[in-house]
C-alpha cells in the first residue's frame, strides 16, 4: 500500500519521450505498468538496478519462454492485421454512407469520441509551441486566427503545411498530417508592428 502521510522521495527517473493515458501499480507495488497515447506500454520495477537493466546478458531466455514471446508477437501481428481490415471497412463504410439520403439504418458512427493532449507553451523568445497528441492518427490540424501569424518550423513536425490565399491579415493553415502520426507540434509567433 501507498502511504499517503509520507512525502514522495525521488529515486529513479524514466523519460518515455510521449505523454501517459494510465498508469498502475501491480505485482505488490514492485511494477508500474504504463501505457502512451500512440499505444504503448511499458513496465517499470523498482527492484531492477540499472547496471542489470543496460546489461543485455541479464534476461537469458529459455526455450518455452522464447516460444512464449515469439507467439505473443505473431498474436500481435493478427490482432494488428484485424485492426487494419477493421480501419479499413470502417473507412469503407464511411465513403459508402455518404452517398446514402437515409443514414437512420446505418449504423456507423460519424464522429468518435477520442482524448487529445494538448499544450500552448510560451518560450523565451515570445513563440509559443501548440502541441497535440493523440490516440488516433490525426489527419488534418487547421489553424485560425485574426491577427497576424508567423508560423515557424518545427524539428517534430512532419506535416505538410497549405496557407490561405486570402491577402488579409488573417491566417488560415492547414496541416495535414502522414500517415499514423499521432503528436503534432506547431510553433506560433504573433507579427507586431503591423
Amino acid at each position: 500500500m501507498i502511504d499517503l502521510s509520507m512525502s514522495p522521495l525521488f529515486r529513479v527517473q524514466y523519460n518515455c519521450n510521449e505523454s501517459l493515458t494510465s498508469i498502475i501499480s501491480c505485482n505488490f507495488d514492485n511494477l508500474l505498468l504504463c501505457s502512451t497515447f500512440t499505444g504503448i506500454v511499458f513496465g517499470l520495477t523498482k527492484n531492477e538496478s540499472i547496471n542489470q537493466r543496460l546489461n543485455p546478458n541479464y534476461l537469458m531466455l529459455n526455450k518455452d519462454q522464447a516460444m512464449k514471446i515469439d507467439k505473443l508477437k505473431a498474436e500481435c501481428e493478427v490482432l494488428e492485421a484485424k485492426l487494419n481490415d477493421e480501419k479499413e471497412r470502417y473507412q469503407q463504410l464511411t465513403l459508402m454512407t455518404s452517398n446514402i439520403s437515409d443514414k437512420s439504418d446505418v449504423g456507423v458512427s460519424a464522429l468518435p469520441y477520442f482524448a487529445v493532449n494538448d499544450t500552448f507553451i510560451l518560450h523565451d523568445d515570445a513563440s509559443y509551441l501548440l502541441s497535440l497528441e493523440v490516440q488516433i492518427a490525426i489527419d488534418c490540424v487547421i489553424i485560425q486566427c485574426d491577427i497576424p501569424l508567423d508560423l515557424i518550423d518545427c524539428e517534430r513536425n512532419s506535416a505538410v503545411v497549405s496557407f490561405n490565399d486570402d491577402c488579409s491579415s488573417q491566417v488560415l493553415a492547414t496541416f495535414r498530417c502522414q500517415a499514423n502520426t499521432t503528436r503534432l507540434e506547431i510553433r506560433i509567433k504573433s507579427i507586431e508592428g503591423i
